[in-house]
């Protein structure tokens, strides 16, 4: 149809004549044809005499001028038809601003961390299986990081000072398995636990022992979670947590310390409530217990680990500000817990709906709210946190749709100013990072280990986008100093987007960015297979992590597919604010001379030594 408008084109020209003389003069083109994807654009033409014994050559000249526009015409719809096969049915242009001049917060270096629920001391879960060396090496990528020990079974636990062996427990109403973890619904929703309620267990000083040697082997920081509801009327009655402080002391254990577990919503868990004020008063006498005992360093309490804000009879804001006003210097750090969904009836859709994503930005910004209305300048920390609350959602919390609602709790809690996320859990629920029969890994601990492997803890200025498309962007961890880490998810399932980041000043004939993707096994979003640049992840024989090999993309064609998240690593952008290189000296690096080798070579990083994976793997010993 194209060739055939400039037929009719040609045609209707050769069709004028001029006679000057009884000669025939005919119309030429002389000049270049130019063709774009939809229109001719003919650039100059002039008239020359001709006569009737050139017409051949006209002809000539017009069954060559067709084939050259028929030919072209194939080639554009082939590379159209390219670039829909690369990006999908519709394309979406995000210009991406970050300004590298400056940091607009760092977290920690712990600020990706892990929990295991109190209920597992319990049934016998740390016995049986705290030394198992494909736990201890699995934990130990998560290194460093804090190890959380807590959830509603905190606040029916005792220390057994006179036992030091397995104390046989009362399983009755324990469950069959090891799902159901945390509190449920009775936290969350505003419904009755009592008839669920846990009865008071013991934990051996073997148990205690063996807690605090997993933390230690794997290269976590313990975090326990005492029981608040030992009291004497009122009062907090501080005995038992006394004689295990003791003890830990005796050991040389290092552990920070809470003091109750979502305590607004006792009224739902155990028919009883705390006042906000009382509460701040039983962590002055927590400080005081620690506090008895000398020390290197300062001792850590966090505190009061409030639900998220919900409706509930007292609402955790309210619960919150009424402690934060009436305690004085007892934490270290402001607590709170946040889950999106009730994984009882959480669906597929629900893990890929942006609304359900924005819940975090706005509840963030309520707790930190109340923190300023208070005069609270203290680091705020996630201190329990997952995809649904009830133990999780299943085949959904533990597949690879979870983990977008993972990396963007990562990213948005940094965005926004959080020194540290929890995760809920390393082992137990439905939103294991493990699974719970083979210990295999489950996609969000990909997802985690990928996250340390090539973000930083200096945040970057991103806008915050609350659509199918979340942006976020960090310094590179201390091996590329200089570097800058993209990070993007796309939950839609039609649309691809192209990442707009010549904000960032780079050149495209020199600059290099490595691309990491990670989409599901045959686009399923219920695999527990994660694919990264079309290839699964899977540990080595030995136990290590596999080299994450990248795929070298030019600055300008940043595309975030659907369904997808990727990490874009711009090891050039040469940013001052990531250059911190005394932070490399509290680095654990693979192999003895890797951090020599670092600081020597030249600011021009070659692709080689960013395939090596020697040179960019974190040491993953588990200690021992």
């Amino acid at each position: 149809m194209f060739a055939q408008h400039v037929k009719h084109f040609i045609s209707t020209i050769n069709n004028k004549r001029y006679e000057k003389n009884n000669s025939l003069r005919v119309l030429e083109l002389k000049e270049d044809v130019e063709i774009n994807s939809s229109t001719i654009i003919i650039t100059h033409h002039s008239f020359t005499n001709k006569t009737k014994n050139e017409n051949v050559k006209r002809s000539i000249l017009l069954e060559w001028l067709i084939f050259l526009i028929g030919f072209v015409t194939i080639l554009l719809m082939i590379g159209f038809a390219w670039d829909m096969l690369v990006a999908g049915d519709a394309l979406k242009v995000k210009k991406v601003v970050i300004n590298v001049s400056k940091l607009i917060h760092r977290t920690d270096k712990k600020f990706l961390s892990v929990a295991l629920d109190s209920s597992l001391i319990r049934r016998g879960w740390i016995q049986d299986h705290s030394r198992s060396k494909k736990l201890l090496l699995l934990a130990s990528h998560l290194s460093p990081g804090y190890l959380r020990v807590g959830g509603t079974a905190a606040d029916c636990l005792i220390f057994n000072l006179m036992s030091d062996g397995r104390v046989e427990q009362d399983y009755t109403n324990l469950g069959q398995s090891y799902i159901r973890v945390d509190g449920g619904e009775c936290a969350y929703e505003g419904n009755s636990c009592l008839q669920n309620r846990c009865q008071d267990f013991t934990m051996s000083v073997s148990d205690w022992d063996l807690i605090n040697e997993l933390a230690i082997n794997t290269g976590l920081d313990l975090l326990f979670d005492l029981n608040v509801l030992l009291r004497d009327g009122n009062m907090w009655n501080s005995t038992n947590a006394k004689d295990l402080v003791d003890y830990s002391h005796e050991r040389n254990y290092s552990v920070i310390w809470q003091l109750g577990n979502e305590p607004n919503a006792f009224p739902h868990a155990f028919n009883t409530s705390i006042s906000g004020a009382q509460l701040a008063d039983d962590f002055a006498a927590l400080r005081s217990v620690i506090e008895s005992h000398p020390a290197s360093k300062e001792p850590m309490v966090v505190g009061p680990d409030v639900t998220a804000p919900r409706g509930l009879v007292t609402t955790p804001l309210t619960f919150l500000q009424e402690f934060l006003e009436a305690q004085s210097d007892s934490i270290n750090a402001v607590t709170w817990h946040q889950y999106y969904l009730n994984g009882r009836i959480a669906t597929l859709k629900d893990f890929i709906e942006p609304s359900i994503f924005n819940k975090l930005h706005k509840q963030i910004l309520e707790v930190q709210q109340v923190m300023t209305k208070t005069n609270t300048s203290l680091p705020l920390w996630l201190s329990e946190t997952s995809s649904a609350y009830g133990s999780g959602a299943p085949g959904l919390s533990d597949r690879f749709v979870a983990g977008f609602l993972w990396l963007d709790k990562l990213g948005m809690a940094a965005r926004l100013g959080l020194k540290v996320v929890i995760r809920q859990s390393l082992y137990g629920g439905h939103y294991s990072l493990l699974d719970l029969d083979t210990l295999d890994p489950n996609p969000d601990w990909w997802v985690s280990v990928v996250y340390r492997s090539f973000v930083g803890t200096g945040v970057l200025d991103t806008p915050v986008l609350s659509n199918s498309i979340r942006v976020y962007c960090h310094c590179a961890p201390p091996h590329w100093p200089g570097a800058v880490t993209l990070f993007a998810i796309n939950i839609d399932a039609d649309s691809s987007a192209f990442l707009d980041v010549r904000a960032l000043g780079l050149k495209d004939s020199s600059a290099r960015v490595f691309s990491y993707v990670l989409t599901a096994e045959g686009n399923d979003l219920r695999s527990k297979t994660v694919l990264m640049n079309g290839k699964s992840l899977k540990l080595n024989p030995d136990g290590s992590l596999p080299p994450f090999r990248p795929k070298i993309v030019s600055p300008s064609k940043l595309v975030v597919a659907p369904l997808s998240m990727v990490f874009f690593v711009f090891p050039h952008v040469d940013a001052k604010m990531c250059q911190d290189i005394d932070s490399l000296r509290d680095h654990k690096w693979e192999t003895p001379n890797a951090q020599q080798k670092l600081l020597k070579r030249t600011r021009q990083l070659d692709v080689e030594d960013q395939l090596d994976p020697h040179f960019f793997h974190l040491s993953q010993s588990t200690g021992k």
